[in-house]
């Protein structure tokens, strides 16, 4: 009986240690990936929007994360691309805006 024990406990030993060593790769999760939804003022509006953007550059450049905006060009346009920002797999999706867009959700 001590014979078997210890044999099926070497068998579970190398299952274990052949399972870990064919495991599926997992994915690179030190680069981080930001996308930022702007009010019509846009990225250049030489208020929030441009310092909120300035801010995620700064980010990009200490940290190597992958950075990008999407503008809205009317007030219709923001769920939409708050949407799309989350739909396109991004760690954080930042909306800076002035008017309230949240009111319909």
């Amino acid at each position: 009986m001590k014979r078997r024990g210890i044999r099926l406990t070497a068998l579970l030993s190398a299952v274990a240690v052949l399972l870990t060593g064919c495991s599926i790769p997992q994915k690179d999760t030190t680069k981080y990936k930001v996308a930022s939804v702007t009010d019509t003022g846009g990225v250049n509006d030489q208020a929030f929007n441009q310092l909120a953007w300035e801010g995620l550059v700064k980010f990009s450049e200490e940290t190597g994360a992958e950075v990008s905006y999407i503008e809205s060009k009317q007030a219709s346009d923001y769920m939409t691309n708050l949407d799309r920002a989350t739909d396109g797999f991004n760690d954080l999706s930042l909306a800076s805006m002035y008017t309230g867009c949240v009111t319909s959700v």
